[in-house]
């Protein structure tokens, strides 16, 4: 597991702490990215946030809506089939 990977996998359990154990015991590579991809975009989310002019633009809201269809994949990937 990368840095990226584990750092998003416990920005994950911080959000869904009723998910932690899932979340705790993923191992597969496409979801493994997916908590590395959910890390750098609330990472790029926080920087662009504290530049105004950019806030303006939209882009912070652009990262919102990621890190929302993130979630999504993240949350039906879990849910138990």
């Amino acid at each position: 597991m990368t840095p990226e990977q584990l750092r998003g996998l416990e920005r994950l359990q911080l959000r869904w702490p009723e998910r932690r154990y899932a979340l705790a015991t993923v191992s597969e590579p496409l979801l493994l990215e997916l908590c590395a991809d959910y890390e750098a975009a609330s990472v790029a989310m926080a920087l662009w946030a504290q530049k105004p002019g950019l806030r303006d633009l939209g882009v912070v809201e652009e990262y919102r809506r990621l890190l929302k269809e993130l979630e999504d994949e993240l949350e039906a990937a879990l849910a138990p089939k």
